[in-house]
């Protein structure tokens, strides 16, 4: 299949950089790890969002120090592997997540980074700090600042934000943008995707509001039959659903649950636990998400869950901010 030509189109002119500049900013406070946005060419679209004192330290020491932290390919110093990970430099980890449309060349890529997967040595430290004339303790101290995390809990994250944008570019690539409603799906997708994968969630979906605001139907599922998608249809107040949705307020629900609200719904034999979050839009309640645990898994949600789920949800408000 012959790929689409977009040779005539830029992330500048595809993209609100301002909005995506938010989204961006949200995301690294979220995940703790810095995040820029670079064209083609490895021009900075946007600026840091989290300014480490380590990268601080380095660039008075380094005049290019900017570009040392970017891969080979976009005109810096880092060797990229097959996972789009690399290593700058100084010994840190950072990723190129291309942003392309219909499989063709990338227009651009989301870089993230500086982290830490092995935590570089004292002797490490001691060798750069003699290098370019640091304080030894002032570096090492910036070093330990820097967030520790598995490449694999930083794609499944990373992964959301490149559907987001993704399709926001294809969107607009392909002047559909009015068709609002498939671009919301696309991007509920990919957030309850993402849920899944951090909350170890079985069966799942966001539901919203009708036009009426009277039911709440469901939007995006996983794990639920095709019939159960179609036919599900809740009164807002009435259920759990509805009541969270009316009430604004997230409940975390296993055996122990002792809230008189919501103990004349619990006929789910089928559960261990269970999570039902309201969704705002522009500050206004319109859906919520369902998750759920099987009774043979061993997964239990707690707060920990339910709020780097509203993290989550926060973020891709911002996604579908119109």
């Amino acid at each position: 299949m012959k790929k689409e030509n977009n040779t005539n189109y830029s992330l500048s002119k595809l993209l609100d950089l301002k909005l995506w500049k938010e989204i961006q900013d949200n995301f690294a406070s979220f995940a703790e790890i810095d995040i820029r946005l670079v064209d083609a060419e490895g021009k900075f679209l946007t600026a840091a969002s989290i300014e480490h004192s380590f990268c601080q330290i380095m660039r008075s020491a380094s005049p290019r120090f900017e570009y040392s932290c970017l891969p080979t390919f976009l005109g810096g110093e880092g060797k990229i592997d097959k996972n789009l990970s690399y290593v700058c430099k100084w010994g840190l980890t950072h990723c190129a997540v291309p942003l392309q449309i219909n499989g063709a060349p990338a227009l651009g890529y989301i870089i993230l980074g500086p982290m830490i997967i092995n935590r570089p040595s004292r002797e490490y430290c001691r060798e750069l700090s003699q290098r370019f004339n640091i304080n030894e303790e002032e570096l090492w101290s910036a070093l330990l600042k820097i967030k520790t995390i598995s490449l694999k809990n930083t794609f499944s994250l990373v992964e959301l934000l490149k559907k987001m944008l993704g399709y926001t570019l294809t969107l607009a690539y392909d002047n559909i943008k009015h068709h609002k409603e498939s671009e919301e799906i696309l991007i509920l997708e990919a957030l309850l995707e993402v849920v899944f994968e951090v909350s170890r969630a079985d069966i799942g979906s966001i539901m919203f509001a009708d036009k009426n605001e009277k039911y709440l139907t469901i939007k995006v599922a996983r794990g639920l039959s095709e019939d159960v998608v179609k036919k599900t249809k809740v009164r807002i107040g009435e259920g759990i659903s509805g009541l969270a949705l009316k009430e604004g307020e997230s409940f975390v629900i296993d055996d122990k649950t002792s809230d008189n609200r919501i103990l004349p719904y619990l006929n789910r034999p089928h559960l261990n636990s269970s999570m039902v979050v309201p969704f705002s839009l522009q500050d206004e309640l319109k859906g919520v998400m369902n998750l759920g645990t099987l009774k043979s898994s061993e997964k239990k949600f707690t707060l920990e869950n339910l709020k780097l789920v509203n993290r989550l949800i926060n973020l891709t408000a911002l996604a579908l901010k119109s």
